[in-house]
């Protein structure tokens, strides 16, 4: 049976929330550098991908790209108080987020994107330990690892449903590879839900935030970061996409 892909939740229970990456950065505090999740906006690397340094970044500068780190955290944090409030609080939180090429030459060999990510979400979700376990998927290096080890764990596990939250400019390529698992013995839904829609429920007394995260849809940045995405798209579909980058 193959994995059924949608953008929206199903009437079936949620089991597990799975939150993509979209990279972490180094930040300077007043008193330390820390690793934090990305903002909505990043300065890539000079090869286009995760730095791993705040740098300054604007919506219509000639280099800015969408990351969201941090958009996704919060966006995760929303949908589970949703899910509590409705009585069906999931088993699982997922950070599917690893270590990708930019971090690998650090001198931490324990660092992940997941471990950063995992102790903000800690820090700001009101969570029963006994009601559900928070997992890293520590050996993801891209989004073809998160997507296929997610539906691994899920299997394993029995889940129906998984929700999984990434910023909008990232869900058609996601969506794209849980299309192309391979046929799986259980049934298994994957509800690909964007941060911003989480994050507009959110934010939805506060207008200049929700303003904001509107006009990021017609910038520079997001426009970029979509011309990357739609290339990732059709090699996917055309299969010369290389998922060892």
């Amino acid at each position: 049976m193959s994995v059924v892909v949608s953008e929206q939740l199903s009437d079936a229970a949620v089991g597990a929330l799975c939150v993509l990456g979209r990279g972490i950065e180094r930040v300077k505090t007043r008193y330390a550098s820390v690793w934090r999740p990305t903002r909505y906006l990043e300065q890539p690397s000079a090869g286009g991908g995760h730095s791993g340094t705040r740098h300054q970044a604007a919506l219509h500068d000639a280099t800015s790209l969408i990351a969201g780190g941090h958009a996704n955290l919060l966006a995760a944090c929303t949908l589970l108080d949703c899910l509590r409030r409705q009585g069906h609080t999931p088993n699982l939180v997922i950070f599917a987020a690893g270590r990708p090429p930019y971090l690998s030459t650090g001198a931490d060999p324990t660092l992940n994107e997941g471990i950063v990510m995992q102790d903000s979400f800690l820090r700001r979700a009101s969570l029963n330990p006994r009601r559900t376990r928070l997992i890293i998927l520590t050996e993801n290096r891209n989004t073809y690892d998160d997507i296929t080890s997610t539906i691994s764990l899920a299997v394993q596990r029995g889940i129906s449903q998984i929700a999984v939250i990434t910023v909008r400019v990232h869900i058609a390529r996601s969506m794209e590879f849980a299309r192309q698992t391979p046929d799986i013995k259980n049934h298994l839904r994957l509800s690909f839900l964007a941060a911003e829609d989480l994050l507009h429920e959110r934010y939805r007394n506060h207008p200049c935030i929700v303003g904001a995260l509107d006009a990021a849809r017609t910038s520079a940045a997001y426009q970029r970061t979509a011309a990357r995405e739609a290339h990732g798209l059709q090699a996917l579909r055309t299969g010369t996409y290389w998922t060892n980058r």
